[in-house]
């Protein structure tokens, strides 16, 4: 419906745009009468365009509405094409962030909060801090945790609600970072009560007991016992497989060396004992570090929870 005064608009500067320079000269005189019906061509268009451009960004806040993000982003688009004004740009730069934020598009949220957060005006500072807040989330997500950082150390704090969402925020970054001490204290200060304190002992003492494993320390235990490192992290399944297997493979070596002898249990036997014993162990500092990685992370999404909890 809007397309076609949009595309008549172009056609005309198009048009204008590919004559030469030399076509009008002194022997060719335009009447006031061509001009009065240029001018009013040329206002027409204009105006069928502008009102082009106000109904495309109101389809656009429509859509938004309706949670048709996929669409909202559609209709701001052509507008920041075609608003050579800048009517109406300012106005859908958040929207187009949060549209991309709600369909997982996390590097182009963070695009459009910086062109809202930039154009904001300095006097609006909630409006400021909360593109801020939107936008390290987006890096959150997006893993660049000292992006993240930065935009929280830059957001003002005039209220306790705005102090405990960076707070929180700071806190899950640090923890990724694996800067635990730091995080620790973020998360005290996201708490609305002193009381709640609690909270966070304890999630960082279970903390502690999961950082107090070692993956080094499984790969010798492996080495030692086939297995063992992967118990000892807490993998008990794959760690009793691995004993069975190994165990019985160093089995079979003695059987097949007091049957058939040495040679011939060398031969056939040993280099699956080898494959399995060796590989074994090589493969458990990573499966280890793997693993603990998985429960610091789910210790993280626990603190997170049990605070957010408290604010009930």
């Amino acid at each position: 419906m809007e397309e076609s005064p949009s595309a008549f608009t172009w056609a005309i500067f198009t048009v204008a745009g590919k004559l030469p320079t030399n076509t009008i000269t002194d022997s060719m005189k335009v009447s006031d009468k061509h001009l009065i019906v240029l001018f009013l061509a040329m206002s027409l268009a204009i105006s069928c365009h502008a009102q082009s451009l106000e109904q495309t960004y109101q389809l656009g806040i429509d859509a938004f509405q309706q949670k048709d993000y996929q669409q909202a982003i559609a209709y701001y688009s052509r507008v920041l094409f075609f608003d050579r004004e800048q009517t109406y740009t300012q106005l859908i730069y958040e929207d187009l962030a949060s549209s991309h934020f709600e369909l997982g598009e996390y590097k182009s949220s963070a695009f459009f909060f910086d062109l809202a957060y930039n154009t904001e005006q300095e006097s609006k500072i909630a409006s400021k801090n909360e593109l801020l807040l939107k936008r390290a989330l987006c890096y959150t997500y997006l893993e660049e945790y000292n992006s993240a950082l930065l935009d929280l150390y830059l957001v003002e704090q005039p209220n306790a609600s705005v102090k405990r969402q960076a707070a929180l925020l700071e806190g899950m970054c640090l923890y990724r970072l694996e800067k635990f001490e730091q995080a620790e204290k973020a998360f005290r200060n996201a708490l609305v009560n002193s009381s709640d304190s609690v909270i966070v002992t304890q999630n960082f003492d279970e903390l502690e007991r999961i950082n107090r494993k070692s993956p080094k320390k499984a790969k010798i235990f492996s080495m030692i016992l086939p297995g063992s490192g992967l118990m000892y992290v807490g993998d008990w399944k794959n760690g009793l497989s691995s004993l069975v297997l190994v165990g019985g493979l160093a089995t079979l070596m003695v059987v097949s060396t007091a049957n058939s002898g040495f040679m011939n249990a060398f031969l056939n036997v040993f280099p699956w004992y080898q494959r399995y014993y060796m590989g074994g162990f090589q493969l458990t500092e990573n499966v280890a570090e793997d693993k603990l990685t998985t429960r610091r992370i789910r210790q993280l999404q626990k603190t997170v929870n049990d605070i957010t909890n408290s604010y009930k």
